[in-house]
C-alpha cells in the first residue's frame, strides 16, 4: 500500500496556528520513555488521566541517540490509539550522525503509517 500523508488529521502545526488565530489558549505535554516496566504503566494510567485535562497534543521524545525507540514507539501508538490523544514523536539529533537521524526518520514514517499518527519534531544540530 501507498503512504499517503492526507489521509492523516490535521497536523499539530496546523492545529497550533488555528489556536493562534482564534486567541485561544492551548497546552501539551511531554512525556520521556521510562526505564522501568512499572514506569510505563504508570504513565499509561496518567496518560488516561491527562487526557480529561483536554491537551491540543502530547509529545514523546526518542532518548539520546535513539535509545528508546522502541518505547516511544509503543508510547506514542498507545497515546494516539487507545488514549485519543493527538501524539508527535519528538526526535532529538543532539549528538546524531546525520545517517542516524535520517533513518530514524524513515522509520517514523513507517510508524506514521502503521500506528496513525502524523506528527515528528526533529532536532539536528
Amino acid at each position: 500500500d501507498s503512504f499517503v500523508f492526507s489521509d492523516f488529521p490535521m497536523k499539530v502545526i496546523d492545529k497550533i496556528k488555528q489556536k493562534a488565530e482564534e486567541k485561544k489558549t492551548f497546552f501539551s505535554f511531554e512525556y520521556f520513555p521510562p526505564k522501568t516496566a512499572e514506569g510505563v504503566n504508570n504513565l499509561y494510567e496518567r496518560l488516561q488521566r491527562m487526557l480529561l485535562l483536554e491537551p491540543l497534543y502530547i509529545d514523546v521524545t526518542w532518548g539520546a541517540g535513539g535509545t528508546t525507540s522502541d518505547l516511544t514507539l509503543e508510547i506514542s501508538e498507545t497515546a494516539q490509539n487507545f488514549c485519543g490523544l493527538e501524539t508527535m514523536m519528538h526526535l532529538g539529533g543532539v549528538c546524531c550522525a546525520i545517517n542516524s537521524c535520517t533513518n530514524r526518520i524513515g522509520c517514523s514514517s513507517v510508524a506514521r503509517s502503521r500506528y496513525g499518527y502524523g506528527d515528528v519534531l526533529g532536532d539536528i544540530f
